[in-house]
């Protein structure tokens, strides 16, 4: 049974689809200290995958909490994978769990740099939210679309389409 670490489906539409694309049998939303791999005893654990969406930057306490997992599935000879994650402003401490992983994906080429600097060789794989098949729509060529900026004035209208991922589909 695979276990995925971070299920972030309920965040916003493009996490879901990131969730969407991870192979997995039993999945932990949120982690704490409270949860402790043991705790998942009665469970034949064969993975553990951690999606790294949002999570493993700036050493953070909930970056920790997940790694604590991984290195406890580690002990016990389980394989562990990180995937779609940005790695930025991590202790070097974390490298003796990253070490003992059996793949790392990275979104991007700046956390594969920093992860190199600490002697660990990740993959550049794009973000799992664009890996999915989408019916194409055609669009004027001249339309233009935007997100919602953090904060900005929403109540001015906007003379383009807006893009929601919190409301609308990720299609």
């Amino acid at each position: 049974m695979k276990l995925l670490l971070n299920d972030t489906c309920k965040y916003h539409h493009g996490s879901a689809e990131v969730v969407r694309n991870i192979d997995f049998d039993l999945a932990l939303e949120a982690p704490s200290n409270s949860i402790k791999f043991s705790s998942l005893a009665g469970e034949k654990i064969t993975c553990v995958i951690l999606n790294g969406e949002g999570t493993l930057h700036h050493d953070s306490s909930i970056a920790h909490q997940w790694l604590s997992i991984l290195k406890e599935a580690q002990a016990k000879g389980i394989p562990t994978i990180i995937l779609n994650t940005v790695w930025q402003q991590m202790h070097k401490s974390t490298a003796k769990i990253l070490e003992r992983c059996e793949r790392i994906e990275v979104r991007e080429i700046l956390s594969q740099h920093e992860l190199r600097r600490i002697g660990i060789e990740a993959h550049v794989i794009p973000d799992r939210s664009i890996r999915t098949d989408v019916e194409i729509t055609p669009y004027d060529y001249q339309q233009i679309y935007y997100g919602q900026p953090f904060n900005a004035n929403l109540t001015t209208p906007s003379q383009y389409p807006e893009i929601n991922i919190f409301s609308q589909s990720w299609n």
